[in-house]
């Protein structure tokens, strides 16, 4: 039954801590067991740091190597090392299938991945983009998965610092970034993790002459999505970001107004023709009227109503609405008063 299955794997997880204490770096059979145990109980952080241990004094032995040692000698010792590093890569895949949310496998992964780049950094790299179309495999079984999202991000980072670091292009295509966004929204509107990706892309993806094009593509892509499913968080919450950077759309480049944008976690610093961006938001609160219409006394259209007719000076209309929402939801009074306050134009 359940708890003898239970009793057997924390039986388990016991005797390899104790093999951990007991048993040489060196110890290839240890060093099995201890990975068995692992592809069962995946979250067991004292043996993987066992592993992490061993993995790194073969490095370190091994760069000791190279700076003494003739080259044929350092080459059988480097193809020794990636091995070893390449099973080290099997062994944490091979724990995220038994537990896909394992905050230790996942973690174990990134830091047996920068191993790499100590001893040849073309593999590091290859591995990088390798990792990339991993995670993307990840996400189509689990969609939401935080782990496998953030994993990709830092992935993400490190190809990037590649670029710097080589004075060469990682080849990381920021378009296919944008469409992996775009499919994992289309499957599910309410997924955090893509909607936060497209926030961090928008601006690298978008060359400055092209702002008004993508600020009206992306105001017409998040319209659809919030009339397909007007309950979902997560577009309210990439609308009011993709709103209140608009305004930083026209303000770059002039030192006054980038102190007055300083509050905004958003700047995309593109230059939109203040007259189109009014053009823009006007459109936009006439969709959104549109919506309320259909959606009378929704939270989330209101304050988004509220939001974008203060970004067009209609202050008196932007109180109305916050009292209106204020009675509507009094859990949250305070917020609707703050929102439309002097002091800021969206959250």
């Amino acid at each position: 039954g359940d708890e003898g299955y239970v009793e057997r794997l924390s039986g388990e997880a016991r005797s390899a801590r104790n093999l951990r204490r007991t048993a040489s770096l060196d110890d290839d059979v240890a060093a099995a067991e201890i990975a068995r145990v692992l592809l069962r109980n995946p979250e067991e952080y004292s043996l993987w740091n066992f592993r992490k241990k061993r993995l790194a004094g073969k490095f370190e032995r091994f760069l000791e190597l190279a700076a003494t040692a003739p080259d044929c000698e350092v080459s059988e010792e480097r193809n020794h090392v990636l091995a070893m590093w390449s099973g080290e890569l099997e062994l944490t895949m091979g724990a995220i299938k038994v537990h896909i949310k394992s905050y230790a496998s996942w973690s174990h992964r990134l830091w047996t991945l920068e191993q790499g780049s100590r001893v040849d950094r073309a593999k590091y790299l290859q591995a990088l983009h390798e990792e990339l179309a991993l995670c993307a495999k990840v996400l189509l079984r689990d969609p939401r998965n935080f782990h496998a999202w953030v994993h990709r991000m830092t992935i993400r980072s490190r190809l990037k610092a590649a670029e710097t670091v080589d004075l060469q292009k990682a080849s990381l295509p920021l378009e296919g970034e944008m469409k992996l966004s775009t499919e994992r929204i289309e499957a599910d509107f309410a997924n955090y993790s893509a909607w936060h990706l497209r926030s961090t892309l928008l601006s690298q993806c978008t060359p400055h002459e092209d702002a008004e094009a993508a600020l009206r593509r992306e105001i017409e892509w998040v319209r659809q999505a919030y009339f397909t499913d007007p309950s979902v968080e997560s577009t309210w919450i990439y609308h009011s970001w993709l709103m209140c950077g608009s305004v930083s759309w026209t303000w770059c480049g002039d030192e006054a107004s980038k102190k007055s944008s300083s509050s905004h976690q958003l700047a995309l610093c593109f230059r939109v023709e203040e007259a189109s961006l009014r053009e823009i938001w006007a459109e936009e609160l006439s969709s959104l009227e549109e919506l309320e219409q259909l959606e009378p006394d929704t939270p989330r259209i209101l304050l988004a109503i509220a939001g974008t007719s203060k970004l067009l000076g209609s202050i008196t209309r932007a109180h109305d609405l916050s009292r209106r929402l204020a009675e509507i939801d009094p859990l949250r009074q305070q917020y609707y008063l703050d929102f439309t306050s002097d002091s800021d134009i969206t959250q």
